[in-house]
């Protein structure tokens, strides 16, 4: 994870937490919550769409890590890829294929979670 990622992160973490009232938290813990509970029952649920968010950005961010260290360490000059200077484009389009599969079906399977945490977070009220 680049720090920029970890900075974003941080940044929308802190954004989503401050959004929660002050007075749940004062209200379960007259209740005799303590604060473990009041992280779990509370403030979790609130902030679970901008958790999710950043469970898709952060991966998205790893896998274009990943492709891109692939890339420099395998370069222009890759044998599997490349054979008597005519491209294996099946190869490329295959690889391709199989980095950006994973984030398609991450984004449908969370795509209302993700849509909430893009639209909440940051929000005041």
């Amino acid at each position: 994870m680049s720090l920029r990622t970890l900075g974003s992160s941080i940044i929308i973490l802190l954004a989503a937490v401050k959004d929660v009232p002050q007075e749940l938290h004062d209200s379960a813990k007259v209740d005799g919550a303590g604060s473990f509970q009041v992280i779990r029952s509370i403030a979790l649920p609130m902030i679970n769409g901008s958790l999710f968010f950043l469970v898709i950005i952060n991966t998205i961010a790893g896998f274009q890590t990943f492709t891109e260290a692939n890339t420099a360490f395998f370069g222009s000059g890759n044998t599997t890829y490349i054979n008597d200077g005519d491209r294996h484009w099946e190869l490329v389009v295959t690889a391709s294929v199989i980095t950006t599969v994973p984030m398609i079906i991450l984004f449908f399977l969370g795509q209302r979670h993700f849509v909430e945490g893009i639209a909440t977070t940051g929000n005041k009220g």
